[in-house]
């Protein structure tokens, strides 16, 4: 299944392993997502000569791949928008008037609501990390610190997005732990930050509960 949003990534390092495999290290940088139905359209048929940037999407089909050109647009920065909407065509698309409209909408109870749940995280974050060390969970000594190390410092409060996109490949790294839902591409797919973080909030509590053996998982 091809998602339609996703991360545009960069890739770091890449090292060839005695296996034939290749061990990647990629940075995420933008979150994107595809326009229209590519998988659905006749690429022939369809040629489009707008500058639009174009992201080719590889699939399988029977063994044979298979290439999708789809066009894509990138996402706003949700946490520099005052409604923590991630994709804002629709609003582009109104008048000026109406758009100030939208924004007022937005309370204050809402904007604090979601600061609020992502201060909430940081302490969700200590215990989980306890939790996972202590109770013996890493694969290897030490794991828990070496996924804190590449991503780097958790993102401020203020920045609820970048805090819960954070969150998620925490307690869904590579190689996994196996103690948590994956909920990674449940966080790209949100269609705003109060979706994205419930979706973690909810993903590391139940990690929490399993890891502590209050509720396993699976």
């Amino acid at each position: 299944m091809i998602m339609r949003k996703g991360t545009e990534v960069e890739i770091l390092k890449a090292d060839k392993q005695a296996d034939g495999l290749v061990a990647v290290e990629l940075l995420g940088t933008r979150c994107f997502q595809l326009v229209g139905d590519p998988w659905l359209e006749d690429p022939e048929a369809n040629v489009d000569p707008a500058p639009a940037p174009l992201e080719v999407v590889a699939t399988s089909t029977q063994g044979r791949p298979q290439f999708i050109v789809g066009r894509v647009e990138y996402a706003n920065d949700p946490d520099d928008s005052k409604t923590g909407q991630l994709f804002t065509d629709e609003v582009e698309e109104l008048s000026m008037e109406t758009e100030q409209l939208l924004d007022d909408m937005v309370g204050q109870a809402d904007m604090e609501a979601n600061l609020q749940q992502s201060r909430d995280l940081e302490e969700l974050v200590d215990t989980w990390c306890d939790l996972v060390v202590r109770k013996g969970f890493e694969r290897e000594p030490g794991q828990v610190s070496r996924i804190i190390r590449v991503l780097g410092d958790m993102p401020p409060a203020d920045k609820p997005h970048r805090r819960a996109m954070w969150v998620a490949a925490l307690i869904n790294p590579l190689p996994a732990l196996g103690v948590a839902l994956e909920i990674r591409p449940a966080v790209l797919q949100a269609s705003s930050v109060a979706n994205a973080l419930g979706v973690v909030t909810q993903g590391i509590r139940s990690s929490i509960d399993h890891v502590n053996g209050t509720k396993p998982l699976f």
